[in-house]
């Protein structure tokens, strides 16, 4: 016997519409809630790589231009990846010297005084910033050096 409406017998259990749909919702937010942690942990992860590659490539980097013949009263050019410096960032990644070469002025007897024009002779030492940046902007590192003169 099929009963319309009134009151269930003992034996039978439905939800009701409200019930599904406030389940349905809180479902819902949980997967959000997951989809979410794992989407910001791998963004996470790509740009510690990447930070991690950036400071890695400024230390070979470095010791290249250590490793370069010295260059007197050196353009920022003299210092790039190329004839002078035998170094070739990795695929992704680039190299510059943003503020150009810095001059010794030889005329400081406590710490080193440096300018952006050389004096000549050159004082035999040059200052200068380094900088690696990844090319979707995820890392970008930059360190200080200083080359020595023979």
């Amino acid at each position: 016997m099929i009963r319309r409406g009134g009151p269930r017998a003992s034996g039978e259990r439905g939800e009701t519409l409200v019930e599904i749909l406030a389940t349905i919702t809180i479902m819902a937010t949980a997967v959000i809630a997951i989809l979410g942690g794992i989407a910001i942990a791998a963004t996470s992860s790509d740009v510690n790589s990447k930070d991690v590659t950036a400071a890695t490539i400024l230390r070979n980097y470095a010791e290249s231009i250590t490793a370069a013949k010295y260059v007197p009263c050196a353009s920022t050019s003299s210092y790039l990846p190329g004839a002078n410096v035998s170094y070739t960032p990795p695929a992704g990644f680039s190299v510059s010297i943003p503020s150009g070469v810095q001059y010794y002025d030889g005329s400081s007897t406590g710490p080193a005084a440096f300018s952006a024009s050389c004096a000549a002779p050159d004082k035999g030492a040059q200052r200068m910033t380094i900088r690696a940046q990844s090319s979707d902007g995820r890392a970008d590192r930059s360190l200080e050096i200083v080359k020595r003169g023979p």
